[in-house]
């Protein structure tokens, strides 16, 4: 019979808790009626399992359950909880135990460690014969890589030497300067005719010289650009893959 009492009593008191709760949630925002629900049904279990001393727990364990599962939720809310560890779980490199020094044994001792010291003079010799073999030594580089090096490299074509001179790469000694205005003085006689000749040769010999020179150097230096860079490629990607 009482038995039989207790069960409409818990009936009733879910009931008022579900009439109070509608009320509730028309006032109050979402996580306001939440932290309120958590607090009222503390507080009925709170009276009916220690509080009020006329009730008594049929079974201490259950007593004891609820009574720790009571103070957990008083101590710091399950959310609050599973946060922190979210959030410890998103940090990068983050540490969550660590033993004492004396309760760790001796890394040289340890199967399979590497000392530091030993791992730097392996990397110091592996640099060594990895700069020798790519940095140092002769090294072939891949035909497709200078084809067509010439216009890469920017070279004047021919019959376009003027343009060194006139960017000022190149400067045209005063004996081969052409006239502006030649003057009557050196139009006299068929001698004279042929000396701008003569000059007019050695100018155009003089800046082909230097179209060529210019060409060979921008060659090279496009050359050797491509092989060091070649020669550091094949480094990194070699040490990288030791």
């Amino acid at each position: 019979m009482q038995s039989g009492k207790i069960k409409i009593f818990c009936i009733l008191l879910m009931s008022f808790c579900n009439i109070f709760t509608i009320t509730v949630a028309q006032q109050l925002d979402e996580e306001e009626n939440y932290q309120h629900l958590i607090d009222l049904g503390i507080g009925v279990l709170e009276r009916y399992f220690y509080k009020d001393t006329t009730w008594h727990v049929v079974q201490p364990v259950t007593g004891e359950s609820v009574t720790g599962m009571i103070n957990f939720i008083r101590k710091q809310p399950l959310d609050t909880i599973l946060g922190n560890i979210h959030d410890a779980l998103e940090e990068p490199g983050k540490q969550f135990v660590y033993r004492l020094p004396e309760y760790v044994s001796d890394s040289l001792s340890v199967s399979g460690y590497y000392p530091f010291t030993m791992l730097n003079h392996d990397l110091d010799q592996l640099q060594s014969r990895l700069r020798h073999k790519f940095l140092e030594d002769e090294i072939t580089v891949p035909l497709h890589m200078v084809t067509g090096i010439e216009e890469k490299a920017g070279v004047i074509p021919p019959g376009q030497g003027k343009l060194l001179f006139d960017k000022k790469l190149f400067t045209l000694p005063d004996s081969l300067k052409s006239f502006e205005v030649i003057p009557d003085s050196l139009l006299g006689s068929p001698l004279d005719f042929m000396r701008l000749q003569k000059l007019d040769s050695l100018r155009e010999v003089f800046i082909e010289q230097k179209r060529v020179e210019y060409n060979d150097s921008v060659i090279w230096a496009y050359r050797d650009s491509i092989i060091e860079n070649y020669r550091q490629k094949m480094f990194e990607q070699e040490y990288d893959l030791t």
